[in-house]
């Protein structure tokens, strides 16, 4: 078996189910009532990702030179959810810790729906049928359901038992799981490195533009909403679940092409959104002394 292909078959899902599972060990079933506390915002953020981010990715495509294969990439990940990654840079920008969680677990939950369908449709629409022209979109919602429902019902199950005693494991788990996606991306690079080092500067302007654009929509979408609130949405949009767009991608596009993509969206993405969540934090401290100086 090929490096790339043990990566891809077997370590990406189990960072997955191990990443969902920790998502769940944050959740309570009041986290679910919450969001229909706040049907709009929750309703208005999940929506506008499903339908603006894959036409963001589409404009990109037209923009810059892409060919067929990274457009369908692009749109396979910016259909995805929400990445657990974000929830702790809305931490560390001191949004509404909340509202991510609640915005992340409602894409990632509906995804084995949403992914595989919007994804057929892009693909239909845009003529990119010889690119994926056996989109397994049965397989990939049964994948999904397993590897995504079962670790989430898993973590709300044992909050329910065992209460606070598994939740405090849960900021363990959390390092635990952004650890093991570096280690992932690191060794499929490592797997691919000619292609990797042949793509990085091509797939970097895609990453770039599709990170500060998705944060541009979240910023547009959210701007009705509380300070807070804003900062969450604005962060969500750019931050894509990468496992997921592996499961979903590797079996219709080249291993090597679409992995070396993720990876650099991944580091990019991570750098920007770091930046911007402490100069979200800063920002909010300046405003809170001068207040206190009022």
């Amino acid at each position: 078996m090929k490096l790339i292909s043990f990566v891809t078959d077997w370590l990406v899902p189990f960072n997955l189910f191990f990443m969902t599972l920790t998502l769940g060990l944050g959740l309570s079933l009041d986290d679910f009532v919450r969001v229909f506390q706040r049907p709009l915002i929750v309703l208005t953020a999940t929506v506008s990702q499903l339908v603006l981010l894959p036409a963001l990715a589409i404009a990109l495509a037209a923009a810059l030179p892409a060919g067929d294969e990274l457009l369908t990439g692009i749109i396979i990940l910016s259909v995805c959810p929400g990445g657990y990654i974000s929830n702790y840079f809305v931490f560390l920008a001191r949004g509404n810790v909340a509202l991510s969680v609640s915005l992340t677990s409602v894409s990632t939950v509906l995804s084995p729906f949403t992914v595989p369908a919007i994804v057929a449709i892009a693909v239909f629409v845009l003529n990119l049928e010889h690119t994926a022209p056996r989109l397994p979109a049965g397989q990939i919602v049964i994948q999904l359901m397993i590897l995504v429902w079962l670790p989430l019902a898993a973590g709300l199950a044992l909050v329910k038992r065992f209460g606070h005693r598994v939740q405090r494991w849960q900021t363990i788990f959390t390092r635990l799981s952004v650890l093991l996606m570096v280690a992932t991306l690191l060794l499929a690079s490592w797997a691919i490195w000619p292609e990797f080092l042949a793509n990085v500067a091509k797939t970097g302007l895609f990453a770039i533009g599709f990170t500060l654009g998705a944060f541009l929509v979240g910023f547009v979408v959210s701007r009705p909403f509380p300070a807070t609130d804003r900062n969450s949405v604005m962060i969500e949009f750019p931050a894509r679940n990468v496992g997921i767009a592996v499961l979903v991608g590797v079996p219709i596009i080249p291993e090597g092409s679409f992995v070396s993509f993720l990876i650099v969206y991944f580091i990019l993405e991570s750098t920007i959104l770091l930046s911007l969540a402490l100069k979200m934090r800063a920002r909010g401290s300046a405003r809170t002394s001068a207040g206190r100086q009022l």
